[in-house]
């Protein structure tokens, strides 16, 4: 529940340097693949194909059985296929996927570890295909892993993935931080005090200096045994190259006494757009106050400045935000009831969230976004889609016990495809009545996830 400014050019380089290493490549072998459709013979948009994360909703199903889905389909808008799944490879619960900007690696967060290898080629049909999800990676320990970010430090690739349980004692909570080549393990980051229920994380450009957020742990999803401790109220800028945490921001507790739970962030920063050159900004979105919070970098201090509410939900479909995405014109988050967006050059400009004019209503629970252009079948013109997944928590398999009322339905498992441009449905699809089972997760191959969502 990452993300840097939409840029083709870049997509296109991810995804064949993911055909290139992986056509080479064997891993391990704790997947087998699971052709669950006919790929040989369909005409399909190949932007449209989408790697999806499937998950057994089944009563008792545990997050380490290998009954949960890594999947590749098909979500044209326009097609019959809307939905199908053209392969199915099944394994531990995943979490949220990431495309290295290094090595075209895709990465699955897991549920019980903190994350695997998934090795993709091209099929003979020119279609994406899982050939293995590898063993997972080693972790010291740490479980449950939630975002990845990939940064530099002293010129060497690294990557960072935050454990939303840590050690599952009283350190619940944690950063690892690995080479990003060999996927070796460096260094663990963790406090027991400052460093709860990490989950959001996003680094600057030209140091390895970022935020980390304490949002919810995992009792809430897993146990049925929550509290006001089960959810989170700060932010943590910390040094990544020597594990410091250098200031805590304290987002504080709603009316009712609940910590805000600052789920997703962002450091808004050049490779997002020229507007943010030297003018760095932080955005964070508090999941149980619905409030967008701002700060901005003071490069004097090397801190940033206090964080202030910028926006706040309007109505009961702007409750819950999770997520933040950003092309290259506008801001996406993701909501109970809608996704909203804002005009980025604007919060360039201010550091205020402007309303961009185009709201994408689901039924509940919007999450993951991807986005492409597809072909009209009638016009032959370019439409551009916006791909939204609905769920709202993906641990576990128990029924949610949430420690306030929500107005929403926290399984819906749909999938609906938008145009991008005016918010009109193109198509929708439950993935749990048409597969029986949830979705929990979905992200395009001409895109890179790693640099488009946080």
């Amino acid at each position: 529940m990452k993300l840097t400014k939409m840029r083709s050019g870049i997509f296109l380089l991810a995804m064949f340097v993911v055909i290139a290493f992986t056509s080479c490549k064997n891993g391990g072998d704790s997947g087998n693949a699971n052709d669950t459709g006919d790929t040989t013979a369909k005409s399909v948009n190949v932007n449209s194909i989408m790697f999806a994360l499937l998950r057994n909703v089944n009563e008792g199903v545990a997050a380490t059985d290998k009954v949960h889905g890594y999947a590749i389909m098909d979500f044209n808008p326009f097609s019959d296929a809307f939905g199908d799944t053209l392969q199915t490879v099944f394994g531990p619960l995943g979490h949220h996927s990431y495309i290295s900007p290094v090595n075209g690696g895709l990465y699955v967060t897991q549920a019980d570890r903190l994350a695997a290898r998934v090795d993709i080629s091209i099929g003979a049909n020119g279609l994406p295909e899982i050939r293995h999800i590898r063993p997972a990676i080693e972790d010291g320990g740490m479980r449950v892993g939630e975002d990845i970010v990939w940064f530099k430090e002293g010129g060497k690739d690294r990557y960072a993935i935050t454990s939303l349980d840590g050690y599952g004692n009283d350190t619940l909570g944690g950063v690892c931080i690995y080479d990003a080549h060999t996927d070796a393990l460096l260094k663990t980051i963790v406090d027991a005090e400052q460093l709860r229920y990490s989950h959001g994380i996003s680094l600057f450009d030209d140091k390895p200096v970022g935020l980390v957020t304490s949002v919810i742990h995992e009792d809430i999803a897993l146990y049925g045994v929550p509290s006001v401790d089960s959810l989170g109220h700060e932010v943590a800028l910390i040094d990544f190259s020597t594990g410091e945490v250098i200031k805590n921001y304290d987002l504080g507790v709603t009316e009712a006494g609940f910590p805000v739970a600052p789920v997703e962030c962002a450091i808004f920063r050049k490779s997002f757009h020229p507007a943010f050159d030297g003018n760095e900004r932080a955005l964070v979105v508090e999941m149980v106050s619905g409030k967008l919070v701002s700060a901005n970098w003071n490069a004097s201090t090397g801190e940033f400045d206090a964080f202030t509410e910028v926006y706040a939900p309007k109505d009961e479909k702007e409750y819950f935000p999770l997520e933040i995405y950003v092309d290259s014109s506008k801001i996406y988050i993701t909501y109970a009831e809608k996704v909203k967006t804002f005009d980025l050059l604007a919060y360039a400009n201010s550091g205020q969230l402007v309303d961009a004019g185009v709201e994408y209503i689901t039924k509940s629970c919007a999450h993951h976004l991807a986005f492409f252009d597809v072909d009209h079948p009638e016009t032959g013109e370019k439409i551009p889609v916006l791909l939204v997944q609905q769920n709202l928590l993906n641990l576990g398999q128990q029924p949610f016990n949430i420690p306030f009322a929500l107005p929403i339905d926290l399984g819906m498992h749909e999938v609906t495809a938008y145009n991008r441009n005016t918010g009109e449905v193109l198509n929708t699809v439950n993935i749990y009545e048409k597969l029986g089972v949830g979705i929990a997760a979905v992200g395009g191959f001409n895109e890179n996830a790693y640099t488009h969502h946080h």
